[in-house]
């Protein structure tokens, strides 16, 4: 059986705690942090240090906090107008790779950004295309998905479409693919 998304769905794996919601807790549940990038237009080191904590802990060695260049690579990245232009800028930060840069854009927009990750791919690879009267994108499928060029902004088209399809920002949205992680049936 084919993954299906609904608010239902979202609802039960939220409030029946079927999810972590540490996952949240810090940058979408305090909207001073995302009002304080969005007002000075770039990341400071220490903001930087807590989307990487948010999206993964690991990660956090391998980032250059102390980058010369943070202000200018992430206020130039937070003034493009395409997705994957954005996310692409901001790999040019020592460490950070598509999925990183997605969290960073989406820390700072999500109304208008989401985080790409293998769970949400696999959730996607897993989607009842048919049912949701979407269809499934040849990018999908692809190992390396990341050095697509376009990648991210068809990513975040795909997920607004399902978002709005099934009543979710685009935040539950990221929260449900997440959660889902590639199952193959509505939990």
């Amino acid at each position: 059986m084919s993954a299906r998304i609904s608010r239902e769905i979202y609802k039960r794996i939220i409030e029946e705690g079927d999810y972590n919601l540490s996952y949240d807790n810090t940058l979408f549940n305090d909207p001073s942090f995302r009002l304080r990038i969005a007002n000075q237009g770039y990341l400071k080191p220490a903001d930087l240090e807590e989307i990487v904590r948010w999206k993964s802990r690991r990660a956090l060695g391998h980032i250059d906090k102390k980058c010369s260049h943070l202000k200018q690579v992430t206020e130039s990245a937070f003034a493009q107008e395409n997705a994957s232009l954005a996310n692409w800028t901001l790999r040019f930060l020592n460490g950070v790779g598509a999925p990183m840069a997605s969290a960073i854009l989406a820390a700072y927009n999500p109304e208008k950004y989401t985080v790409i990750d293998v769970r949400a791919i696999n959730t996607l690879k897993n989607l009842d295309w048919e049912h949701h009267n979407l269809e499934m994108p040849n990018w999908i499928n692809n190992p390396r998905i990341e050095q697509r060029s376009g990648f991210y902004s068809e990513y975040i088209e795909l997920c607004k479409q399902l978002a709005q399809q099934t009543g979710l920002s685009l935040r539950e949205l990221d929260r449900i693919l997440y959660a889902l992680n590639g199952s193959s049936g509505n939990i």
